[in-house]
């Protein structure tokens, strides 16, 4: 799919994905907000944040994971 300049927003925002639906300006703007966090990080920021991010989420448990395992 082509888009304006090929970023993620662009195909996001691209009505020909989803016409039925109506885009949320609120979460529009908290998808911006995070690219220009994130834009705005270094390396190293980015780095750490990904690590972390199992300490973060470790109150979800992967489905599948114990099939995955040979666990029932």
């Amino acid at each position: 799919m082509k888009t304006q300049n090929g970023s993620i927003l662009s195909i996001i925002q691209d009505k020909r994905i989803c016409p039925s639906e109506r885009g949320s300006h609120s979460a529009s703007q908290s998808f911006a907000q995070e690219l220009k966090r994130v834009r705005n990080m270094t390396v190293e920021e980015r780095a750490l944040e990904a690590l972390g991010m199992a300490d973060r989420f470790s109150w979800v448990t992967p489905v599948g994971k114990q099939q995955q395992n040979g666990q029932s």
